[in-house]
């Protein structure tokens, strides 16, 4: 697990390990959490995100490129786990053609 106090500490994250989950506030000090979401994924940074805010406006709905918004520590939960889910299950396919060894490691062509 890491922390990120500003977009540009994200993006140096980003650069030199790979996440499987983004949980953001909107809002944060001079920055606007849906417009940090957007360059990190103009950076490349696909994994699932989501926003844990102090209030949610249900006028307002879940910002592009995010997997959604919560104010409640047990849907956040939730999320969490969903988002995990995501990241870890994603590559199913590149996984199931990859040959594995008798030992479970994977075997090198």
């Amino acid at each position: 697990m890491s922390h990120a106090r500003s977009t540009k500490e994200a993006l140096d994250l980003a650069d030199i390990d790979r996440f499987d989950l983004i949980v953001s506030d909107i809002r944060r000090e001079g920055e606007d959490g849906i417009d940090r979401l957007a360059r990190l994924r103009a950076a490349g940074v696909t994994c699932p995100a989501v926003f844990y805010v102090f209030q949610v406006d249900p006028a307002r709905p879940t910002p592009q490129g995010a997997l959604g918004v919560t104010n409640r520590p047990d849907a956040l939960l939730h999320f969490v786990i969903d988002g995990l889910e995501r990241a870890r299950w994603s590559n199913v396919e590149q996984v199931a053609e990859q040959p594995v060894a008798a030992d479970g490691a994977p075997h090198r062509r």
